[in-house]
């Protein structure tokens, strides 16, 4: 069985905010299948058992806040049964530029508070993580403005392009594995993808 985590904040005021592009493709996901996410009794997170990829796998939102994020992947792992180099996290990242994916199978939390509560609630960075470029932040303006902010009009399009090939990349990552999934995905922009159907 595999974990698939989107990270997000609850609720209706952050709905489709750049912070919140992992629920965004983790629905996705579950639309891809037809299946809904729902509440579990006394289960800090919305969940679905469904497929990805070729496997078997959970499909989750955690509704506590992004900081406290590391307490239902971990509940979700242990009540499933699940090892941590199953699971894949996708979360916001506004290093890379809207449109750009950054597929890894460790690593640090860097400034995410949710990558951050993850890691502290399972003691181990050892889980993949898709980073889906939600940047640049213009200069001058807050951080916390900018991720909580909802993606200008003239990026909707993009936005909707990014959040399907981000849940390609997903499904890839169970097909064929990290290592293709990464050279296909990595270093590539939704420019670059564009393209490269077209020849």
């Amino acid at each position: 069985m595999k974990l698939v985590v989107g990270l997000g904040n609850p609720g209706p005021e952050y709905e489709h905010t750049r912070h919140n592009i992992g629920f965004d493709v983790v629905t996705c996901l579950a639309s891809r299948q037809a299946v809904a996410l729902k509440k579990g009794f006394l289960f800090p997170g919305r969940r679905v058992q469904t497929r990805c990829g070729d496997e078997a796998a959970i499909l989750l939102m955690p509704t506590t806040f992004m900081n406290r994020s590391g307490e239902a992947v971990w509940k979700a792992m242990r009540r499933w049964k699940i090892e941590i180099h199953d699971v894949i996290v996708i979360v916001d990242d506004v290093e890379i530029e809207l449109g750009s994916l950054k597929v890894r199978t460790k690593g640090s939390a860097g400034t995410h508070n949710g990558l951050r509560s993850m890691i502290d609630w399972l003691q181990s960075d050892q889980f993949a993580r898709l980073r889906v470029g939600v940047g640049p932040r213009p200069a001058g303006e807050q951080m916390i403005d900018f991720v909580l902010g909802r993606f200008r009009a003239d990026e909707d399009l993009k936005v909707e392009k990014v959040v399907d090939r981000a849940a390609d990349a997903v499904e890839s990552f169970f097909s064929i594995g990290p290592n293709l999934t990464m050279s296909r995905y990595n270093g590539c922009t939704l420019e670059d993808a564009v393209e490269g159907e077209r020849r």
